[in-house]
Order: C-alpha cells, then sequence, then structure tokens
C-alpha cells in the first residue's frame, strides 16, 4: 500500500533450481513451519514441494530460509517465497497482468474444492473446465504435462486438496499448477491413485481416452519415476537433505524463540521424513499399473547414453515390438497411433552424439512411454550462436499478433559452424532453461541453422515460413530485455559456447523493441569473449530478423541523398 508498487532485488538467486529466478516482485510470502502439521514445524513440505516442481522442469515459486525480525523483535525461521498469480508470469513470460488469470482453491483433507478467481474474470478457467473432455482443445489453453506432474507430485505426497493455477486468458504457454498449502505433504502416507484432479480436469480427460493423453501420461511417470527421474527414491532424498543441510543450524534460532520444537526432535523428524521415500516410489508405480496409468513398460538399453570416444554400439529390448528413431522425432506417430520410427532389429552403431528414442507397441492405441537415452561424442560442438531476437517489436494491433505478448516472438539462433554432422543430445541452454536433448532437432548438418522459440504459437504467426525452419522447441524461460548471460554447455558441464548480450551503450539500439534482432560479426570466433561486446555485433538487415536462414549483409550501396520536405 505504501511506497514503491515492486520490489526490485535478486532475492532469490542462487535458489534457482534449474529455472532463473526473476528479480521484481510484485508479492511474496512469508511461511511458518506449521504446513508440517504441527506448531512452528518441521519447516520442510512446503519447500520440498515448490523444489520438486521447479526439478521436474517446471516453472513454479522460488524460496529460501530466512529469520524474519518484526520491529526488531526476532520473530522465528520463515519460508520466504513467491506469489504464483498474475504478476508472476509477467514477470517470467513478459506481457500485462490482463494477458493472464489466476485462481485459488482452498480445498480440504478430502476433495478438491471449487477455484476462487484471484486475477481476471474466471471465463479461461471456465474454458479449461469445459473442454476438459475434449484434449485436442484444451491442450491449447492447459499446460498438460505440467498439470500431469504437479498431480503424480500431489498423489506421493499427503497434503490438503489446495492449489493454485495460473495462464493466459488466451492460447499460449497453457494454465499451469501450484501447491498452495502443502500442509502434511511429509506424512508417512500418501494420496491414492486416482481420477480426481482440480475441478474434475484429470478424470475427464482420462474418461475420454485419447490416445495421445494415454501416452503422454505413460511419459510423465515414466521421466518422473524411473532412473533419474525427480521423484526417484535418490533424488526424493538428495532435495530434502538439500533443504534440512541448509536449515539445521538456523533451527537452534528458531527452536529458541518458539520451543515448540527442540533441535533433538527436529533430527528425529528429518530422520523419519528422508526414509519415508524410500519406498513411496514403488508403492504409487504399482497404483499407476493397477489403475491404468502406466499400463506398458517401457524398453531398455544396454547402456543408458553416456560418452564414447569412436563409436558405440547400442541395443534395445522390449516386451513386444520396439521402435526406435536418432533424429529426435517420436517413434509413435501423434493421432494415428501408427510407427513412425524403425523397428528395432539388431545392434545400432552410433557414430556422434544422438539422442536415442524407443517405445514399446502393443498395437495402435497401446504404447509405451518414450525411453530416451543420450550418447556423446567426447568432442567439443561447433554449435555457434547466429541470430537473438531478446526485444521484439510489439504486437501488431488489428491481427491475431494481439493474442500474444511481445516477449513471446522472442527466439535465439544457432548454426552448425562445423565441417560435418553434430549432435544436439546433451547440449543445454543455461539462463533458459532449454535441453537440446529434449527438442524435435537432435543432430545438424554442416551449415545448417536451428532455431529455439520462446512461443512457437506466436512464431507460427509472425513466421508464415516456420514450417521450413528446423525449430527444436520452446524455452521455458524469458529472454531479459535488458541483457543477461547466455551459455550452451553439454551434460558433463563442458562450456561450449557463452556470451553477455545488453541493451545500453556501445549495442545495436534497433534491437531493443523496434523489430530487429541482434546479428554477431564474427561466427567461427566466439568462445574468445569477443562476442560480449556490443561492437561486435550489428542490426538485422530486416525488421523481425531471419531466423533459420542467413541473415543477408546489410545495404549499403542505397544513400540517401536528397528530401525535399515540404516543396
Amino acid at each position: 500500500e505504501y511506497g514503491p508498487p515492486k520490489l526490485k532485488y535478486p532475492i532469490f538467486n542462487g535458489h534457482d533450481h534449474g529455472i532463473k529466478p526473476v528479480e521484481v516482485f510484485d508479492q511474496l510470502d512469508l511461511r511458518a513451519g506449521s504446513h508440517d502439521m504441527s506448531l512452528r514445524g518441521f519447516y520442510m513440505s512446503a519447500r520440498f514441494a515448490d523444489d520438486t516442481l521447479l526439478d521436474m522442469g517446471h516453472l513454479n515459486t522460488h524460496g529460501r530460509f530466512v529469520h524474519l525480525y518484526i520491529n526488531g523483535e526476532y520473530w522465528g525461521q520463515y519460508h520466504l517465497r513467491e506469489r504464483w498469480k498474475a504478476s508472476t508470469m509477467v514477470a517470467y513470460l513478459g506481457g500485462d497482468e490482463t494477458d493472464y488469470e489466476a485462481v485459488a482453491a482452498d480445498g480440504s483433507t478430502v476433495a478438491w474444492f471449487a477455484a476462487t478467481v484471484i486475477d481476471g474474470d474466471g471465463s479461461a478457467w471456465n474454458r479449461i473446465k469445459t473442454l476438459s473432455s475434449d484434449y485436442e482443445a484444451v491442450k491449447s489453453y492447459l499446460d498438460v504435462p505440467q498439470f500431469l506432474d504437479f498431480m503424480w507430485m500431489w498423489m506421493l505426497g499427503e497434503s490438503e486438496f489446495e492449489h493454485r493455477a495460473v495462464g493466459p486468458t488466451n492460447v499460449g504457454s497453457g494454465f499451469k499448477f501450484h501447491l498452495r498449502d502443502p500442509d502434511g505433504y511429509l506424512r508417512s502416507g500418501m494420496h491414492a491413485v486416482t481420477d480426481n484432479g482440480p475441478e474434475g480436469i484429470l478424470g475427464n480427460m482420462r474418461t475420454e481416452n485419447h490416445p495421445d493423453f494415454k501416452v503422454l501420461q505413460s511419459d510423465r511417470i515414466f521421466r518422473t519415476f524411473f532412473h533419474d527421474g525427480a521423484m526417484t527414491p535418490t533424488q526424493n532424498w538428495d532435495r530434502l537433505m538439500l533443504r534440512c543441510n541448509e536449515v539445521e543450524t538456523a533451527f537452534i534460532a528458531e527452536s529458541a524463540r518458539w520451543g515448540y520444537r527442540t533441535p533433538d526432535s527436529w533430527q528425529i523428524e528429518k530422520t523419519n521424513a528422508l526414509n519415508r521415500f524410500l519406498t513411496k516410489t514403488d508403492s504409487i508405480m504399482t497404483s499407476f499399473r493397477a489403475n491404468g496409468f502406466y499400463p506398458v513398460e517401457a524398453p531398455d538399453y544396454n547402456q543408458r547414453g553416456g560418452i564414447f570416444t569412436n563409436s558405440f554400439t547400442v541395443t534395445i529390448t522390449g516386451s513386444n515390438t520396439v521402435y526406435f528413431t536418432l533424429d529426435g522425432s517420436d517413434p509413435r506417430q501423434p493421432g494415428t497411433g501408427l510407427a513412425a520410427g524403425t523397428p528395432y532389429g539388431g545392434p545400432i552403431t552410433l557414430t556422434n552424439n544422438t539422442t536415442v528414442r524407443a517405445r514399446v507397441m502393443v498395437s495402435t492405441s497401446e504404447w509405451s512411454a518414450v525411453h530416451n537415452v543420450l550418447f556423446m561424442l567426447d568432442t567439443m560442438s561447433p554449435l555457434r550462436v547466429t541470430e537473438l531476437m531478446y526485444h521484439s517489436r510489439d504486437p501488431e494491433i488489428g491481427t491475431t499478433e494481439t493474442n500474444f505478448s511481445t516477449a513471446d516472438f522472442d527466439f535465439i539462433e544457432f548454426m552448425n559452424a562445423g565441417g560435418s554432422t553434430i549432435g544436439l543430445g546433451g547440449l543445454e541452454i543455461d539462463g533458459l532453461g532449454y535441453d537440446f536433448s529434449y527438442g524435435n532437432v537432435s543432430s545438424l548438418g554442416a551449415g545448417e541453422y536451428v532455431v529455439v522459440v520462446a512461443n512457437l504459437d506466436a512464431f507460427k504467426v509472425r513466421y508464415p515460413d516456420w514450417a521450413t525452419m528446423n525449430i527444436a522447441g520452446e524455452y521455458p524461460s524469458s529472454l531479459d530485455n535488458g541483457g543477461e548471460r547466455i551459455q550452451v554447455e553439454d551434460a558433463l558441464g563442458r562450456n561450449h559456447l557463452e556470451f553477455t548480450y545488453d541493451d545500453g551503450r556501445g549495442w545495436p539500439l534497433a534491437a531493443d523493441g523496434t523489430g530487429h534482432s541482434l546479428i554477431p560479426l564474427d561466427i567461427d570466433n566466439q568462445t574468445n569473449g569477443s562476442i560480449c561486446f556490443g561492437g561486435n555485433w550489428r542490426q538485422s538487415t530486416y525488421i523481425d530478423g531471419s531466423p533459420g536462414t542467413n541473415d543477408p549483409a546489410p545495404i549499403t550501396s542505397v544513400v540517401l541523398n536528397e528530401i525535399v520536405a515540404h516543396s
């Protein structure tokens, strides 16, 4: 109510969990430890649930532990976190608050309650509920993978039925869910695997039984609960232990202030909570199989990826016919359920970075989850940045561009500057949260371009030739209009490319919101820090840039010579 309307400070830097936090905030929450169902409790339920969705690769609230003082009096330890609402989406994805709608449900211990509108008029949320029996229609407005992962995360715990959901009012990045109040999440039990989801959405989609939705369910379960997935026992243990180590010493002050839990009792609860996760993954998978969420087992490999020097031979096993691809595409054809990959008939020899994708096919209506593995040739990639649209022009009034925010039209383009085909598997764009291993383009020929976009639907509107481009996918974060560091590194943590762009003095001004993009002057020598300086970039020759192709050289032979402004 008083003073500046926004807080500008890097509060959550260092607490990113894979998704870069913003530095401007409209509102923040301070939570005590009672979400562990005891006065000033164990302090871990809310922080663990928030971190889990971030570790799954989804935009979610960042948090950190703090000591709180009120008017100079020590008030104990608190969990400081972002608030899940329209302004949060604006901070991360761009646009205006009117572009988003947010709802919240108080819930109970037995059922999901109807949500209350927090931002907007409720029409976008009601549209999702209305369309939830039509998977093809609802997926344009609902981030279905994020919703499913939210449900799996909720099922593994024993919290109350409370959620927040926020998303664009039109087609875009889709509504995303957040566990509003994870009270009791770390208790010994867990929720039953059920069709019951926020206001019937999950049940409606499962009743329709769309084949693409069925496969997506299996994909998200496999990615979450197998191998190094975010909710495997090891990952759960490590995530909780990280926060326990962070707070263990600080809790002494909290205990001294309130006296509800001693440091010794906190240690006992820590041990109990850690041990509960050792068997939960097995239990929930038993329920998934019994209730039809995971009907077919995924195929397996002789080795789950890794580094090789010259070549590597892969073998695949499965209960039925296995189909695989090496080009980044899905072995199953969406919609029809027909096979789109190659039937596995024997060992496969790899010679460059390759993401192998395989599924077991029982019938056109019954497929397993996709099993992706990454094999990397032990060499540095000649991938180079060739274009950066970090601050697009505003949507054109009177066109369908107005369905999207300005940031939705941003993109970053790369090129293979080497002399032979390279694999993109394992390469990640740090700063944007994008991993090529899960993209649509797994390899790049010599001289070929690949584009990673902010919003594919928006990109299709502004760039009609999008279908002829190599579009790897969408990055979950956003390019900062004021500049930031971009780094491309591989699965080994090796830095292949790094630069920092800016919108300040010495940088091409036309790239800052007027429609032009940034084009580096040097394609070959980008690993020596030269492209961290504005003088080594130019603006694109044409407005909106030239994604997917070489930007033409600036026109220098035509010079403005004379103007008669008022004859």
